[in-house]
This record gives C-alpha cells, sequence and structure tokens, in this order.
C-alpha cells in the first residue's frame, strides 16, 4: 500500500477528530488493498504510518497544503496534528 500526502490531507479535509482522520486513511487504504486482500489493516499500522508520513512529509507542509485546501485555520490543523502524534502515546 502506498501512504500519500493527498490521503493525509484529504483526510485532515474532512475530519476534526484523530479517530476520524484515522478512519478515513483506513478506508483510503482499504481501497487500495483490492490488489492484495489478505494484507490486514490494523489501528496500531495506520497510526505508525500516519506519524511516519507526518514526520516525512514534514508537519510545516502538511499544514500549510491543507491550509490551501480546506476551510480549516491553521490552529486548527496543528491542534487535530498534535491529536494524531500523540494518539496511542
Amino acid at each position: 500500500m502506498q501512504f500519500t500526502l493527498h490521503m493525509l490531507v484529504t483526510a485532515l479535509s474532512h475530519n476534526t477528530t484523530a479517530d476520524g482522520v484515522f478512519s478515513s486513511l483506513e478506508m483510503q487504504m482499504k481501497a487500495q488493498r483490492k490488489e492484495n486482500p489478505a494484507q490486514k489493516i490494523t489501528l496500531k499500522q495506520i497510526v505508525s504510518d500516519t506519524n511516519m508520513a507526518l514526520d516525512f512529509f514534514l508537519k510545516a507542509r502538511v499544514i500549510d497544503r491543507a491550509v490551501e485546501e480546506t476551510s480549516k485555520t491553521r490552529e486548527e490543523l496543528e491542534t487535530l496534528l498534535n491529536d494524531i502524534e500523540n494518539y496511542l502515546v
């Protein structure tokens, strides 16, 4: 499965909670799974992939892009990303 910046921005734009973001990402990841239906997707994997993506894409870039593409404020997005980063800590 491929985790993309577009997937993350889409999930951020349509959700206000970490649970909502993870649920959206899970649906997007399951849509990719058609090629390999035996591949399992767990919440732990989604949280881990999300945090790796945040590190990889740089949190600031994610926020900049989400601000451009959504009606959410920078503060709303920063709060949501902080909740995501601390989700299972």
